[in-house]
C-alpha cells in the first residue's frame, strides 16, 4: 500500500544529478577566475584613490562570482526547492547583517569622541576619577566631593 503512494508522485523524491561535464566546466571556470584574481591583484593602475577603489570592486566582483558558482553548482542550490533558496538567501542576509554589526562594534574605539578614554574596553564613557574615589563604582552614583 505504501508503494501506491510513492507511485503517484512520479519521482518527486529524486535528487538532481549534475552531469560530470557541468562540474568540470564549473571547476575550470573557477580556476580561470582564480587566475583573474591573481592578475588583478598584481595590476597597478596608478596612485590615485579611485584606482584602488576600482581594484577592490573588481576583486569583490570576481569573489562574488566564484561564490555564486560554488553555491549554484557544487552545492546544488540551482536545482533546490524555493524553500531551500529562501533559506540560502536568508542565511547570507543574516550573515551580512551580523558581519556589519560586529564590524561596527569592533571599530567603535577608532572614533574620536570627546570624553571617551582612548584604551577603553568598551564604547561606554567612564568616570575619570574612579581611581581616586573607589566608592563611586555604581554608574548612577557621582564621586563624593572632597
Amino acid at each position: 500500500m505504501s508503494h501506491d503512494h510513492l507511485e503517484t508522485h512520479d519521482g518527486d523524491y529524486s535528487h538532481h544529478v549534475v552531469p560530470i561535464s557541468k562540474l568540470i566546466t564549473t571547476f575550470i571556470l573557477l580556476i580561470v577566475l582564480m587566475a583573474a584574481t591573481v592578475f588583478a591583484s598584481t595590476w597597478h593602475l596608478g596612485d590615485a584613490w579611485y584606482f584602488s577603489v576600482f581594484a577592490n570592486l573588481l576583486a569583490l566582483g570576481i569573489a562574488v562570482t566564484k561564490a555564486l558558482l560554488v553555491i549554484s553548482y557544487f552545492m546544488g542550490a540551482k536545482w533546490a526547492s524555493n524553500l531551500s533558496k529562501m533559506f540560502i538567501i536568508g542565511g547570507f542576509g543574516w550573515f551580512t547583517t551580523m558581519y556589519f554589526m560586529f564590524l561596527d562594534y569592533g571599530t567603535r574605539q577608532w572614533e574620536p569622541i570627546k570624553g571617551w578614554e582612548r584604551d577603553a574596553s568598551t564604547a561606554l564613557p567612564r568616570f575619570k576619577d574612579l581611581d581616586e574615589n573607589p566608592e563611586a563604582q555604581d554608574v548612577g552614583q557621582q564621586p563624593a566631593s572632597p
